[in-house]
């Protein structure tokens, strides 16, 4: 799903005439073309939003290169330290 946004976004901001328009607001139009298509499959379930894609972007990249897992507050940890979830809240 990931790469087919990507495709997508990156052969419109190609294209001439999308040269005024956003990443951002391509991207939107993106997911909109895909869930109409998903709803009309009655995939109810794993309807596309900008918070999944994102989430999975950043799943492929913490699969592609672990390394990246140590970014961040916890440095790749395992588990959690105490009281981590509740502050994070």
């Amino acid at each position: 799903m990931v790469d087919f946004v990507v495709k997508w976004v990156t052969h419109f901001r190609n294209k001439k005439e999308f040269g005024k328009y956003t990443v951002a607001s391509i991207v939107q139009e993106v997911i909109l073309v895909v869930r109409k298509a998903q709803q009309r499959i009655k995939d109810e379930k794993g309807i596309l939003n900008s918070v999944k894609l994102n989430g999975f972007k950043t799943l492929i990249k913490w699969a592609d290169n672990p390394k990246e897992l140590r970014k961040g507050p916890y440095k790749g940890r395992a588990t959690l330290p105490q009281g981590a979830v509740s502050r994070s809240r």
